[in-house]
């Protein structure tokens, strides 16, 4: 974009600023994204380019000949403001010049919001709405990524399932919103105990999936101990707004599998670890003497 209006109108210089809050009177709040100069020609502040935005008009200057030198153009789409564009030539800018300048600003902020638009879709077909970490969808294209990049480079990776032992209870007992609300602070916890390089989603109800790549099994079980200290420290009351409320118990139950070391592909380890977690679980319930449920 700036390379483009940098031709149309040489020697000059140019700035494009974001501003998500309108409704603020913070300039410090527009971000200058990109700019260009050339020399002998500073980058324009961004005192006009607030303005332009909160006014949601163009604002020009012109020197003592009338030549204009300045024009300001907020990034609007059918009323929707994303940012602006100042440009500034000391030569003054001709009126050819502001044509085509105006129209690529115009061209550029429908673009703009239809990029933003597409990028809310890609991440509402990825994200989980509930929890708001990743999907089924989202998972089983990142495995299949880094079954590539060990098919290239070897390593390794741990697939981890983790189903919640106990959540048919939670929604008879305290109802549909207390699980929800469970199962949006066990997503945040299984987030925060990972890895930048791991990444957790909502495999289907109550289960989460989990890929941890370059760990060993026994650092992927580490990983997990630490889950487990931290889902001990939720405080999830079962009756809201009661202090004397007991908190409701969150048990998770895991498998773990490591391919390829375990199993020829990703997804024979994704049901290898699912057998884990299964079998896990029934010797926790037989142990307790509960009943034995798929």
């Amino acid at each position: 974009m700036l390379e483009y209006i940098r031709s149309v109108t040489p020697n000059s210089a140019c700035a494009v600023y974001l501003f998500d809050d309108v409704s603020s009177d913070d300039a410090t709040k527009m971000q200058r994204l990109a700019w260009y100069d050339e020399e002998g020609i500073p980058v324009p502040d961004n005192e006009l380019a607030f303005k332009s935005v909160c006014s949601k008009t163009p604002i020009t200057e012109y020197n003592e000949t009338g030549l204009q030198f300045r024009h300001v153009s907020p990034l609007v789409f059918q009323s929707r403001i994303v940012g602006a564009v100042d440009l500034y030539k000391p030569a003054g800018i001709h009126p050819k010049e502001l044509k085509m300048y105006q129209l690529f600003i115009d061209y550029v902020s429908s673009f703009w919001v239809l990029y933003d638009l597409i990028a809310k879709r890609e991440e509402e077909a990825t994200v989980d709405p509930l929890t708001g970490i990743w999907n089924r969808r989202y998972m089983i294209r990142r495995f299949q990524e880094e079954a590539d990049r060990i098919a290239r480079y070897d390593g390794n990776a741990c697939v981890v399932i983790g189903d919640m032992g106990n959540f048919k209870n939670i929604n008879d007992n305290y109802g549909h919103t207390k699980g929800d609300e469970v199962l949006i602070k066990v997503a945040k916890t299984l987030k925060k105990c990972l890895r930048v390089s791991d990444c957790v989603g909502r495999y289907g109800g109550d289960e989460f999936l989990m890929l941890l790549p370059n760990i060993s099994k026994e650092g992927a079980e580490a990983v997990l101990d630490r889950v487990k200290t931290e889902l001990t420290l939720l405080d999830i009351k079962c009756v809201d707004d009661d202090v004397n409320s007991p908190a409701v118990e969150v048990i998770l139950d895991f498998g773990i599998a490591v391919f390829p070391g375990e199993a020829p592909n990703l997804m024979d380890t994704i049901n290898l670890a699912d057998e884990e977690m299964y079998a896990k679980k029934t010797d926790r319930k037989k142990s307790l003497g509960l009943p034995i449920t798929r």
